[in-house]
């Protein structure tokens, strides 16, 4: 299945650009090299392993909004003139007047993934492919020089680019404690609609949910709204819910510019800056999320119809099923007091990996790494590669590490796709030159 009007690149087996999955990152790289098409004439693949073009599929709670303002979109930042803005979006559905009335920064979640693919519809010069799930990289020699890395897809499709895009996203973040819990009894918070789903119907469900960001706090106030009769407890290591630690000035360390002096500090002043700012995306709700839940279980207990509850200081040591049920060990983290508890299923808020992308395996050996063996990603966010390689591998979204904490939110993703673009015709460029450079000695 080929989404978005165009597929001239669809029996293509080599292009220029290659982008592996259709995030809003990768969608933001997308419709920066079609805003560009007339001068650069780029072919550009960006392929998706889902059914479609999403974002957040499942966690499009209906009230739920985005926590990052509708002006850091796919492209404003880069270009307010470009036709794949939000503003745009909402002009060309009919609801710019409505939104405009609702005097807000934050779009509601469900309009935002309705954004985003829309953008991937809208292109005309990019391709979209669906259902191409990447299941190896490996590289295409010439002349014993690395010049292009070849793609394999699970549908049996193979394209080669000289310059791919990783943009796949993190993978969630599982607890040992429950890597052997079947999946129907849990979930990652990535697919807490389709568990949901499976459990509807049913009347008197007891959930847990693990984690105590805004994640499992959406989760913890919308379960009984799916799943009517349920009750639903929240298991976390700290005390209680925090607010997210947020104010015009934090906002500033979101800002592009401080990607340039966060990827210039020594590995120390890094490390200061992080733990300084977790707290502004990390383990922390939004205060107005804080208000309505807390508002929530004041009136349940008021009324003694409580569906909510929150054990805090409290972490999971073992989890299994027997006799129908999910069992869980606890323990009190305050007293040590080690206790159980039953639930029918469980959804974990807790999160994503860190690591960089596990695709980048069987290349690995190409790819500088540091001391940690993390690959080494320069400013524009190429990965450097050993000598004798000319292709060029770029990875959006891994590299808070050395880049800061906006490779995992929407704040800069116009603008990054706008360094990556620029990396990448400055390495077409010398690839170029090169070639010319052995027609003229060859002649």
């Amino acid at each position: 299945m080929q989404s978005g009007k165009n597929t001239l690149y669809a029996a293509a087996n080599s292009v220029d650009v290659l982008g592996l999955g259709c995030g809003p990152a990768n969608l933001a790289l997308a419709a920066a090299i079609e805003d560009g098409h007339q001068e650069s004439a780029l072919r550009a693949i960006f392929t998706e392993r889902a059914d479609s073009v999403e974002w957040q599929k499942n966690m499009l709670i209906p009230w739920s909004r985005s926590q990052t303002s509708f002006v850091k979109d796919l492209v404003t930042l880069r270009n307010p003139r470009s036709e794949f803005s939000f503003l745009n979006f909402l002009k060309a559905t009919g609801k710019l007047v409505e939104f405009a009335n609702l005097g807000t920064l934050f779009p509601y979640r469900i309009e935002l993934s309705a954004y985003v693919s829309w953008v991937a519809e809208r292109l005309g010069k990019v391709e979209i492919s669906t259902r191409h799930e990447c299941t190896a990289l490996q590289p295409v020699i010439e002349g014993g020089r690395v010049t292009e890395f070849e793609a394999s897809f699970s549908n049996g499709r193979r394209i080669r680019a000289a310059d791919v895009v990783v943009g796949i996203g993190r993978k969630p973040n599982i607890p040992t404690a429950f890597k052997g819990l079947p999946d129907d009894r849990c979930a990652h918070s990535s697919k807490f609609l389709s568990l949901v789903d499976a459990w509807k119907g049913r009347r008197g469900l007891r959930v847990a949910v693990v984690g105590s960001g805004q994640s499992a706090a959406e989760i913890l106030l919308s379960i009984p709204e799916e799943l009517p009769e349920s009750r639903v407890t929240v298991i976390m290591r700290s005390l209680g819910f925090r607010n997210s630690e947020t104010s015009k000035f934090l906002d500033e360390f979101y800002f592009p510019e401080f990607v340039d002096v966060f990827y210039g500090l020594p590995e120390a002043g890094r490390r200061l800056v992080a733990d300084e700012i977790r707290h502004t995306n990390y383990a922390g709700v939004t205060p107005v999320m804080l208000e309505a839940l807390y508002s929530k279980i004041y009136l349940e207990r008021l009324t003694n119809t409580a569906q909510h509850e929150i054990s805090g200081s409290t972490e999971v040591v073992d989890a299994s099923v027997a006799d129908g049920n999910v069992h869980l060990q606890l323990r009190n983290m305050m007293t040590n007091e080690v206790s159980e508890t039953q639930c029918d299923f469980v959804v974990l808020a807790t999160g994503y990996e860190t690591g960089q992308p596990a695709l980048l395996a069987d290349i690995g050996e190409l790819l500088i790494k540091d001391a940690t063996g993390q690959f080494v990603v320069n400013r524009n966010y190429r990965v450097e590669t050993e000598p004798g390689v000319e292709a060029s591998i770029y990875l959006q979204g891994y590299s808070e590490a050395t880049h800061g904490i906006t490779e995992g939110v929407l704040s800069i993703v116009s603008i990054r796709a706008q360094n990556v673009l620029q990396e990448i015709f400055e390495r077409r460029a010398e690839r170029l030159r090169r070639s010319s450079d052995k027609m003229r000695v060859a002649n």
